[in-house]
């Protein structure tokens, strides 16, 4: 039988090769076999056997083969009981298992050698058809049946049983292979794992199967999930992560088994890094995996690089591509498959691979053909198992046109081994290194825009020869998108791959650093060129590049002295550049344009390309965000230690220095968004710059504003702000203040939020450990932590009184800070109560400062700081937080602080005069307001009054004549900041000190009397003031006065006697109303004035006398000190006016005043100074009609009128006038015992005459006062005793000629007025015996004289027979001044009286020769109406001495109103009368009569016995003037010098005086009345009279020496006055010179 068998058995096996080789080689896979390819026809079907198999497998083959085919499968039935031993295993077994696979097999069951079939490389590399035998599903689940039952029965049978353990070993890592091969069947991959237990057991060693272990999840780890999060979608992410969160085993595999499309896709980013985690523990089996993917890959090659458009020639298995019409990425569609799954074999290898030997060089020839098969065997393991040869197979697909194939190159470059990452960067440099000319395709096209850029295209051979057709444009186009596919292929590369950084030693740290520079640098320099910044189609390298940028920045970070690689500037241009990208935050609107640009160019070029667009610009956006956080710190604060380049240029734009406010609000955007991780890198990016080593405050005080949290919103940007500062205070080192945190921190402990005070408190805690406090805070955190709002609300008060008692050195930082940090708290802490707890907080600070120096002399600079920033808190506050800021002053003078009053009310006083304006003085009286309400009020009180002092009122400059130090320059500045909206009130410290004071309700401030009168003065001075604030301020402290003290009312002994409350507050409601009609005006004068003053001074005074008795004295004196001693013209005229409506009692003292006041000012030429002492007059003339006046101020009354009879001012001289009148009523003169007692008291060092008359006839020449002074004479002609008037001759001889005039006018009178003042005459003549003068007079008293010229003939007689001899001058002086009087009818009948006189022979041969500047009182007439009567006059003959100013200067004296400039030539100077104004007034030797006059007020002040002289004041310039000299700007030193020279040129220039008008003298004019001299000279007058104006046109005799332009008609001022000779020699008209 057994022979038998044998027999049957080799006949089989003959049987058996036989058909093998003749249809064993028939495959499913084989593409001839396919019944598609067959497709035999109607006629043919009955030639082919068609069999269809498992997976939709059909196939055809010719019906001739099928006897070979079923002898073959009774063969294989009879199997292996029939197996002859002729045919080897193996072969028998391989005989099998292509019979699984034949076109027309069934499935066997196992053998042995299954693993060679199905995974041998080469039987993959060479199997015939487009599959791989293990995706025929029939066979592979016969080989994984196998695979069980073999490890089943191990596990059964034991290892014990079996000797050969190595062979189990070995082929359970086959099996290990070929099911990671496999990977999606996880049963293998579980038995396996069920034999690995028993094999270690067996083997003591734990890494047999260490893959299995840990596919399984016996070997813990899960780091193969992480590292690709952003490779995917939102939905991928969300599945990773909760593979993340798994807790279960087996991921990995569960991951595998998954039927999920996300899972699958998770796979191919999963499995390689599982592997490449795995290679160092599983070589052998990670080598068998790769040599079966090498093969694979190899095979498949062709059909990939056609699928990707590398290669034209068209593999089995795939249809052909059809280049016109671009079908190719249909092509790909249909074999994505096959295309994921070459994906995952190479990423496999990559990240399995091993790095290149280093002796050898890299690639430099990237350009091989890979449709050719390898024909070196070295080359092509390199190839596929070294890093440098799989990055040289995949460098091709990088520039593909279709996105799946550059993704699956750059992802599996990327995915390199850590080890290898040097070797990659050195390639990835050599091929961004590379020029557009290495590529063989563009070297008939140049674009000069694109050769500095990279050269990134990979050689290959073109497949699209239609292309080539259309010219060099479309090759151009190509090629530049080519280079922008291949360009942003490789920075993808760069930004998968730049975190390996860290990973390398420090000797190839640098190097790797060195090449990703370079690209960072190039690239950058790439987008920022002008043409590449508006390109749509560079957004996938943009973001690209900007997460190099992130993860290179990042890595940098971390290494030491890394900054000195980096360029200046770059960190910064970076920054600009990627910021330009960013969406998140604001947005500059050069950006918006650009991006609206590109829009528009997508939309216009593919309208279905628009949605990619906005994809791909939100993806940039998000990737920017990254970037700007890596870039931030160092672009802030820029690093010292940059590598400088020559070559680096960038535009300004990019170099634009980064501002606080434009990062903070990127970092609140970033930290607001909605994605987790940029939230986390806004964190990063906002701690970074809060721990850098450089402090900016400025970014450390605009963090600490935006943390404070005042709404509800959780995720406000506020928030985070604050989370992060929490963080850094509580765990790190930070660069904030005690203050700082402190101030944030009590912000936002009220927060109703219990997680943000439990951040707070923690920040307070932490820095109050800081800064070594001792106690210990831990009792308020429950407090801090309570949902009730009136338990944390409580902690808050409490924290901060514990604080302040720890820390009381930091009192002064803290005001500081709470200082600037309320006003900049967002508009919605006003509806909390965070401003109030920050004020209370604040109180506990106060007591703990010291605002002076240590000898408290003065406030120091940290006082001043502080009244500064308490006086800003004032001014915000105190209208809505009152009582906090009463508190807050209250504190700061409580004991032992008493002198910081001093110093608060010395700091509003100096500041003042910088600042000052109606908002500082509104805050600076609320201030004051406040300290008078402490302990120390009172003293605040008298302090300010006592500044209240005619001294203090003059506005302070001193702070505008220096150039302040810095500190307190930057105090100016803060204040003007401050108060800076409303223009400077231009006041002394007087002014501010009562305005200070204006809205005080002091206690019991009845009881301040002394200071009363200076406050109701300083009120009274100012309700007409020229400042609508300070007249209303004037107006509402009148009534705070009156309401203050007349409470005390109900303190009176007598209260019957006085006004009830009731009746008080009527009266002065009632005075309020009236109050308007009452006050004066600014304009107006004396008299309209000084009757309002008195009623409502009347009115006032009548609610203080009960209270305060004396004080219409105290404030009449008050008011004369100020008059007489203020530098405020406008005040001390009303101090004057105040005194005369007050009119007190005066005593000597105050009269004293008046006197040396007026010594200063009387004669004074200037107009404001001599309006000034017309209301010293007017002020001396009230006390002198006063009632109660003083009896002993008599004789001082009577010599002050008879100083000012020598004044030079006409005014001065009438109101003297007055008040001799009003004494002349109170002393009697002609009682002996009175002149004596005035002469006793005349001063000793009296100057000039002093005696009443003479002095008294100069004012008979002015119009305005003739009259007057005429009635003085009337009077004084009536006293017999002459020792005061005038003891000489000339009483009589004077008035007797000044009468004369009169006398004719009285003569056309009806009656005569003149009666009793000629009778007096007559007996004062009679007296001195000169009849004939006693007998005229007592004519014309009787009325004797029947004409005129009867009187004036006689008269004139008188004259010539009394005085002729020696006193004509005096007489002629008399009657030619009385000529100069403006009223017509004295002029007419002083010109009669002179025409006889000059009749007479005396007048022409005169013992004392007449000046020539007599005759200017009749020249001035010549061209009057009264001409011909001064030519009347003129024509008679007198004899004139050669002395007095020549022609011109006598006619210009005469023609001029007015002031005449000065003349230097003595001789030309007037003695006689002087320059006349328009009322005739005037006065010769002006300055010597001015100097007599006030030396001799000054003599009768002297007799006053007052202790000490009067000393000079001199009113202040216009306040106009004043507020012209502007105010320095800090640090502005030009300015400043600027300003100093404007005052001086005040100073120093003259006040223009008010033009005159004048008329000025013709040279025809001037020769007539050279001609009139001339002929009045001695040598011309003869007995004969001569022809009346004979030669006065004759100017012949006139000297031509005189004037330079004799001979011009000129009439111009320049005629007039430049070309005068003011040293003319006078000649006779016969041309002798008169000596």
């Amino acid at each position: 039988m057994q022979e038998f068998l044998n027999r049957c058995a080799s006949t089989l096996a003959s049987i058996a090769v036989y058909c093998s080789n003749s249809v064993g080689h028939m495959s499913v896979f084989d593409d001839q076999w396919s019944y598609a390819r067959v497709s035999p026809t109607y006629e043919e079907s009955h030639s082919f056997a068609v069999r269809r198999h498992v997976d939709g497998i059909v196939v055809a083959y010719p019906i001739q083969l099928s006897p070979h085919i079923s002898l073959l499968q009774t063969s294989f039935q009879a199997w292996p009981r029939l197996l002859h031993p002729s045919i080897a295993l193996s072969e028998a077994i391989d005989m099998l298992l292509r019979g699984v696979i034949h076109a027309a097999a069934a499935a066997l069951k196992s053998l042995s050698q299954f693993n060679q079939f199905l995974f041998s490389p080469n039987r993959i590399s060479h199997e015939s058809g487009f599959k791989l035998h293990v995706e025929y599903s029939p066979l592979l689940g016969l080989w994984v049946e196998i695979v069980d039952d073999w490890i089943r029965a191990i596990i059964r049978r034991g290892t014990d049983a079996n000797p050969h353990i190595e062979q189990i070993i070995s082929k359970c890592v086959e099996v290990e292979a070929a099911s990671l091969f496999l990977l999606s069947h996880g049963t293998v991959v579980r038995l396996l794992g069920l034999l690995s237990p028993v094999i270690s057991s067996a083997t003591n060693s734990s890494n047999n199967l260490f893959i299995v272990e840990r596919l399984q999840g016996k070997i813990p780890g899960d780091s193969y999930l992480n590292g690709y999060d952003d490779l995917l979608d939102k939905s991928e992410q969300s599945r990773l992560d909760q593979w993340r969160k798994f807790k279960g085993d087996e991921v990995a595999l569960r991951i595998a088994d998954s039927a999920n499309e996300k899972d699958r896709k998770l796979w191919r980013y999963v499995y390689p890094a599982f592997l490449q985690d795995c290679v160092k523990y599983s070589g052998t089996t990670i080598g068998l995996l790769r040599e079966g993917i090498v093969a694979a890959v190899s095979r498949y090659h062709p059909s990939i690089s056609h699928l990707a458009g590398l290669s034209s020639k068209m593999p089995p298995g795939l249809s052909s591509r059809n280049p016109l019409e671009r079908d190719g990425f249909k092509l790909v569609l249909e074999n994505k498959a096959l295309v994921d799954q070459w994906h995952i074999w190479v990423k496999i290898l990559c990240s399995t691979a091993i790095p290149p030997d280093s002796s050898r060089p890299a690639y430099t020839k990237l350009g091989r053909d890979h449709s050719r098969a390898p024909s070196d065997v070295s080359f092509e393991r390199e190839r596929y198992m070294t890093t440098r040869g799989l990055f040289r197979h995949l460098t091709p697909f990088l520039d593909s046109e279709y996105t799946l194939f550059r993704d699956a190159a750059v992802l599996c470059i990327s995915s390199f081994p850590a080890n290898s990452y040097p070797q990659l960067l050195e390639d990835l440099s050599l091929l961004a290194g590379r020029q557009p000319y290495d590529d063989p395709r563009s070297k008939s096209v140049t674009t000069p825009a694109l050769d500095q850029n990279f050269g990134l295209l990979a050689s290959r051979q073109v497949y699209d020869e239609n292309k080539a057709k259309t010219g060099g444009s479309a090759i151009l186009s190509e090629r530049s998108r080519r280079q922008e596919r291949l360009h942003s292929a490789v920075a993808r590369i760069y930004c998968l791959t730049v975190h390996l950084l860290q990973q390398q030693r420090s000797s190839a740290r640098q190097t790797a650093l060195s090449n990703i520079l370079k690209f960072v640098r190039n690239t950058q320099a790439f987008l920022s060129a002008p043409e590449m910044r508006d390109n749509p189609t560079l957004h996938r390298l943009r973001r690209y590049f900007c997460g190099i940028v992130e993860q290179l920045f990042n890595e940098l970070a971390t290494l030491k002295d890394s900054d000195r690689f980096i360029p200046p500037h770059m960190h910064l241009s970076l920054y600009r550049l990627c910021e330009e990208w960013c969406q998140v935050g604001p947005q500059s609107e050069l950006a918006k344009k650009r991006l609206e640009a590109m829009q528009r160019a997508v939309e216009s070029a593919e309208r279905e390309n628009m949605q990619r667009f906005r994809h791909e610009t939100s993806a940039l956006s998000h990737a920017s965000v990254g970037a700007l956080a890596a870039l931030c710190q160092k672009a802030f604060f820029p690093p010292d230690q940059a590598a400088s380049s020559p070559t680096e240029r960038f535009p300004p734009e990019l170099t634009r220095p980064l501002t606080v406010p434009s990062v903070l609000d990127r970092l609140s955007a970033i930290m607001t968004a909605s994605q987790e991780t940029t939230q986390v890198k806004g964190k990063a990016t906002l701690r970074s710059l809060l721990t850098h080593d450089e402090i900016n405050h400025e970014l450390n005080h605009e963090i600490l504003r935006r943390a404070i949290i005042i709404t509800d919103k959780a995720a406000s940007s506020n928030h985070r702000f604050f989370e992060v500062i929490s963080d850094i205070v509580t765990n790190e080192h930070h660069n904030f203040t005690f203050s700082q945190i402190v101030c944030l921190s009590l912000t936002n402990l009220r927060h109703p939020s219990g997680a943000v005070r439990s951040l707070a408190f923690n920040m307070l805690e932490a820095i109050h450990q800081q800064n070594n406090g001792l106690l210990a805070m831990s009792n308020f955190e429950a407090s801090v932590g309570s949902l009730a709002s009136a338990t944390y609300v409580h902690a808050h008060r409490s924290i901060s009184d514990s604080l302040a008692g720890e820390h009381p050195d930091q009192a002064i930082s803290m005001l500081a800070q709470l200082g600037n940090w309320l006003p900049q708290l967002p508009g919605e802490a006003y509806d909390t109560n965070v401003i109030l707890l920050l004020l209370q907080s604040l109180e506990f600070w106060i007591p703990n400062i010291n605002l002076m120096t240590e000898d408290n002399s003065v406030a120091s600079r940290e006082g001043l700081s502080c009244l500064y920033h308490l006086t800003s808190l004032t001014l915000r506050y105190s209208q809505s937080h009152a009582e906090q800021i009463l508190v807050l002053w209250t504190k700061l003078v409580d004991a032992p602080q008493q002198s910081n009053g001093h110093a608060a009310v010395r700091f509003l006083l100096e500041q003042a005069h910088k600042v000052g304006n109606t908002i500082f003085v509104t805050c600076a009286s609320n201030i004051v307001s406040s300290l008078c309400q402490t302990h120390i009020g009172r003293q605040v009180f008298e302090e300010l009054c006592s500044v209240i002092e005619p001294i203090h009122m003059l506005p302070a400059i001193d702070h505008k004549l220096t150039f302040p130090e810095a500190q307190d320059m930057k105090l100016w500045e803060d204040l003007d900041a401050l108060f800076g909206e409303q223009p400077h009130l231009s006041l002394g410290s007087a002014q501010f000190a009562w305005l200070f004071l204006s809205d005080v309700a002091l206690q019991r401030n009845w009881e301040m009397i002394d200071q009363l009168p200076t406050l109701l003065h300083a009120v009274f001075t100012h309700l007409d003031h020229r400042i609508p604030f300070v007249r209303q301020r004037a107006h509402a402290m009148l009534f705070q006065l009156l309401r203050s003290w007349t409470p005390g009312y109900d303190e009176l002994p007598d209260r019957s006697a006085s006004r009830s409350r009731s009746a008080v507050k009527d009266s002065i409601a009632v005075l309020e109303k009236d109050i308007k009609h009452l006050c004066w005006e600014e304009n107006d004068s004396s008299d309209e004035a000084v009757p309002k003053m008195k009623l409502l001074s009347s009115r006032v005074l009548g609610f203080f006398e009960p209270l305060a008795p004396h004080l219409v004295s105290q404030w009449g004196s008050l008011a004369l000190a100020w008059g007489t001693a203020c530098s405020i013209r406008a005040t001390a005229f009303r101090s004057l006016q105040i005194f005369r409506a007050l009119m007190p009692h005066v005593k000597k003292a105050d009269f004293a005043l008046l006197l040396g006041r007026l010594s200063n000012t009387v004669a004074t030429s200037e107009e404001n100074i001599q309006s000034f002492t017309s209301e010293i007059f007017l002020t001396i003339n009230a006390v002198a009609n006063s009632s109660d006046l003083d009896k002993s101020l008599l004789p001082q009354v009577f010599w002050c009128a008879c100083a000012c009879l020598s004044t030079t001012v006409e005014q001065e001289f009438n109101q003297t006038i007055v008040l001799l009148d009003s004494l002349l009523i109170r002393i009697d003169l002609d009682d002996p015992g009175t002149v004596d007692q005035l002469l006793s008291h005349r001063p000793a060092d009296w100057k000039d005459s002093s005696f009443l008359q003479p002095p008294l006839l100069r004012g008979l020449r002015s119009s305005v006062m003739s009259a007057s002074t005429m009635k003085i004479l009337q009077t004084l002609v009536k006293i017999q005793d002459n020792r005061l008037i005038d003891p000489t001759e000339g009483r009589l001889r004077d008035v007797y000629t000044v009468s004369l005039p009169w006398c004719l006018h009285a003569m056309d009178q009806p009656e005569n007025p003149l009666k009793g003042f000629a009778e007096d005459i007559s007996v004062l003549a009679s007296q001195e015996k000169r009849y004939s003068i006693q007998k005229i007079m007592n004519s014309f008293a009787k009325g004797h004289f029947r004409t005129r010229d009867d009187f004036l003939r006689q008269s004139v007689a008188s004259l010539r027979e009394h005085y002729g001899a020696q006193h004509w001058t005096e007489v002629v002086t008399l009657l030619l001044g009385l000529v100069l009087n403006n009223e017509r009818w004295l002029r007419i009948h002083a010109m009669q009286v002179l025409k006889v006189l000059f009749q007479h022979r005396e007048t022409r041969n005169p013992v004392e020769l007449l000046g020539s500047e007599l005759l200017m009182p009749l020249l001035r007439l010549l061209e009057t109406d009264l001409a011909p009567q001064a030519l009347d006059v003129l024509e008679e003959p007198m004899a004139m001495s050669g002395s007095g100013p020549a022609a011109k200067h006598v006619l210009r004296m005469s023609m001029h109103v007015g002031s005449f400039p000065p003349i230097p030539d003595p001789e030309s100077v007037a003695t006689v009368f002087g320059v006349p104004t328009e009322s005739g007034w005037c006065v010769a030797q002006a300055d010597a009569l001015r100097q007599t006059c006030q030396s001799n007020v000054m003599a009768v002040f002297d007799t006053c016995s007052v202790p000490t002289r009067p000393s000079r004041i001199e009113f202040e310039p216009e306040v106009e003037a004043l507020q012209s000299i502007k105010t320095p700007l800090a640090d502005d030193l030009n300015g400043l010098v600027r300003n100093l020279h404007e005052l001086t040129s005040f100073f120093n220039t003259d006040v223009p005086t008010r033009p005159r008008i004048s008329t000025i003298p013709t040279r025809r004019l001037e020769a007539r009345v050279a001609a009139i001299l001339a002929k009045s000279s001695p040598d011309s007058i003869t007995d004969t009279p001569q022809t009346p104006f004979l030669d006065v046109f004759n100017v012949g005799g006139i000297d031509h020496a005189e004037d330079s332009d004799d001979y011009s008609d000129s009439d111009s001022d320049t005629d007039a006055f430049v070309f005068d000779s003011l040293y003319s020699h006078r000649r006779a008209p016969n041309g002798t010179r008169y000596d």
